[in-house]
């Protein structure tokens, strides 16, 4: 799941650079999934993950504005993940809302609400290849 989701950040970021004009090329940087112990998270499964699919994948393939593979840090003493961590929990919150809201003892994020209206406005949208609008927040169905 985490290396999925980590691939439909890369094709947003790579499309994202692509069309703003702005840079020619970026790089990802992630929240460590290390663990307590070396070896014992998914940074190098997601590291491998994307070199296999930058090299391994037709679609991967086509996502060039990419400078190198992941860089890991953390996000205790990183500042711009700790500024990620607080968006994405606006994300997360705001569609766990959306989608549990009525399920029995779900837990009511209701007052997160009032800032999904900026976090609309801020997000990255565009129109795919194919005529489809596209919107940089993804929602993945993962009971499929």
């Amino acid at each position: 799941m985490y290396t999925h989701g980590f691939q439909i950040l890369l094709e947003r970021f790579n499309k994202y650079i692509k069309t703003s004009g702005k840079f020619s090329s970026g790089i990802i940087i992630c929240d460590s999934r290390a663990g307590t112990m070396k070896g014992q998270g998914l940074d190098k499964e997601v590291a491998k993950s994307f070199q296999s699919y930058i090299f391994g994948n037709e679609r991967g393939k086509k996502f060039t504005a990419m400078q190198e593979a992941p860089l890991f840090a953390d996000s205790k003493i990183t500042v711009g993940l700790q500024l990620a961590d607080i968006v994405s929990s606006v994300i997360y919150t705001n569609h766990y809302y959306y989608y549990a809201n009525s399920i029995e003892g779900a837990v009511d994020y209701s007052h997160m609400q009032q800032w999904w209206k900026r976090i609309t406005e801020l997000e990255f949208n565009y129109e795919s290849n194919g005529g489809y609008s596209m919107h940089g927040i993804r929602v993945i169905n993962h009971k499929k």
